[in-house]
């Protein structure tokens, strides 16, 4: 296998281990985000949270902490500012973007 002149990014799509560079991923970036491809899917991350806030009702008697907006959105804005972070933004800048 020939050594590529740039730095490589390396991830699995559907199970097989893809490489490519930064200028090639550019191109196709919009359609497959890899960073997020890593993450817990949205659907096991709104059952998580509603298990520990049963949890927190049920065993310890104590109630949600009231937050703005619905939990998907919340857990969209979670994921998207861990996606920003994981690219290198700082806190400020991945805020930033989430709002």
């Amino acid at each position: 296998m020939a050594a590529s002149p740039q730095p490589l990014l390396c991830t699995l799509v559907d199970g097989h281990a893809a490489c490519f560079t930064q200028a090639s991923y550019v191109r196709w970036q919009t359609q497959f985000d890899i960073v997020r491809r890593g993450f817990v899917a949205e659907e096991e991350l709104r059952d998580f949270r509603q298990t520990l806030e049963a949890k927190y009702r049920d065993r310890m008697g104590r109630p949600s902490t009231p937050a703005p907006g619905s939990i998907d959105d919340r857990l969209r804005g979670l994921v998207g500012y861990l996606a920003y972070r994981s690219r290198g933004c700082g806190h400020d800048e991945a805020v930033a973007f989430v709002r």
